[in-house]
């Protein structure tokens, strides 16, 4: 779950990529733009569409390479993350992951949250099929 979290907040909760300050690259191919970044040791690639919603995140290191597609629903208060494609490389063929997630969303006192996660895959080629269910969720406001 932490890892579906980490790929959801980046979506839904913080502002886009790259944090502010963050030196960057930028690329148009017709209504394409690929920013570029460094986080950390990572090269982080973002492609856009002429409305700047994200089709794909690509993340390379030493360590593991990352896809993610996710998909979005337009609504009044922007994009809301519905679902996204991913793939996690290691150099270990037994943590190679393959994922695909279906997310029905929730209103909680105004914020989009998560109420049922779909999600299917495989993880070092043995298949996985997990159904998460939230229910009576609270929202704390600082």
């Amino acid at each position: 779950m932490s890892g579906f979290f980490d790929t959801w907040k980046n979506f839904m909760i913080l502002a886009p990529p790259p944090a502010a300050g963050t030196p960057f690259h930028q690329e148009a191919s017709g209504p394409w733009r690929t920013v570029t970044y460094r986080d950390g040791a990572a090269r982080v690639e973002v492609t856009l569409d002429a409305n700047f919603e994200a089709s794909e995140v690509k993340v390379t290191s030493q360590a593991f390479t990352s896809s993610v597609l996710p998909t979005f629903a337009r609504t009044p208060k922007g994009f809301v993350l519905v679902g996204y494609r991913a793939t996690y490389r290691t150099a270990q063929d037994a943590e190679a992951t393959d994922l695909d997630v279906n997310i029905q969303n929730q209103e909680i006192d105004g914020c989009t949250l998560p109420r049922v996660l779909d999600l299917r895959g495989s993880y070092g080629g043995t298949p996985f099929h997990i159904l998460v269910t939230f229910e009576n969720g609270q929202v704390a406001k600082f």
